[in-house]
C-alpha cells in the first residue's frame, strides 16, 4: 500500500523541481553552491523505501553527489 498514488507524485515531484529553481537562484544571488539530489530522484521508484523516503540505494546516491561535489569544491 502507498501513500499517494502517482499523479500525487508527480505532483509532488514538479512542487520540489519549483522550489529547488528558487533555492538555485537564491543560492546564485548569494554565491553559494547548491545541490540539486531531488533531479537524480524524481521518476526514479527504485530508489525509494516508500513514497516518499529513499531506501539504501538512494541514500547511496545522495552520498555519491556529495562526495562528489565536495571533491570539486576541494580540489577545483
Amino acid at each position: 500500500m502507498t501513500r499517494f498514488n502517482m499523479r500525487t507524485l508527480m505532483e509532488l515531484n514538479h512542487a520540489v523541481e519549483q522550489l529547488n529553481e528558487r533555492y538555485q537562484r537564491m543560492c546564485q544571488d548569494k554565491g553559494w553552491r547548491f545541490l540539486d539530489y531531488a533531479s537524480s530522484f524524481n521518476q526514479r521508484r527504485v530508489l525509494y523505501g516508500n513514497t516518499i523516503h529513499p531506501n539504501q540505494r538512494g541514500y547511496d546516491v545522495i552520498a555519491s553527489l556529495i562526495a562528489e561535489r565536495m571533491g570539486r569544491v576541494i580540489r577545483p
